[in-house]
């Protein structure tokens, strides 16, 4: 769906934004023009890897969803903020921290291994550290 509304600039006007924890005290969401899209409703867990550890999640998942999804399994997230309204890929692209860290290790978007996502032409881009660490890096200090 996020692809169709990339590819189709007549009904959707470029540039498309998403929008996700909305960390202002009110809805309102400021924009001179293009589409804004709710990413809250993109929001679901999958079960945890325990091997690697890992959970994968969508952009939309919401910070407190996420940490109760993993206490019910007896695990939890390293890095716990005070906003659990933060969505995961507010999260990921940002530098949302937890100040109990010191420097980098309170990052939340520290602790991100891979991220798929759309690109302004449609195409889906998946990365991880693996295959390119460098646009990892990048993608963490992004803001979207």
């Amino acid at each position: 769906a996020i692809q169709e509304i990339v590819r189709d600039t007549k009904t959707y006007p470029s540039p498309v934004r998403a929008v996700g924890s909305r960390h202002s005290t009110t809805g309102c969401i400021d924009t001179d023009g293009g589409t804004m899209l709710d990413m809250t409703h993109m929001n679901d867990m999958c079960e945890p890897d325990m091997e690697n550890m890992t959970v994968a999640v969508g952009a939309g998942a919401r910070y407190y969803d996420i940490s109760h999804f993993l206490q019910a399994r007896g695990l939890m997230l390293f890095v716990n903020t005070e906003i659990g309204n933060l969505t995961a890929g507010a999260a990921c692209v940002g530098q949302t921290k937890d100040s109990a860290f010191p420097g980098e290790h309170g990052q939340v978007c520290s602790y991100v291994h891979g991220v798929k996502m759309v690109m302004a032409d449609g195409s889906i881009y998946q990365v991880d550290e693996r295959s390119d660490p460098g646009m990892m890096h990048f993608i963490r200090g992004s803001y979207g």
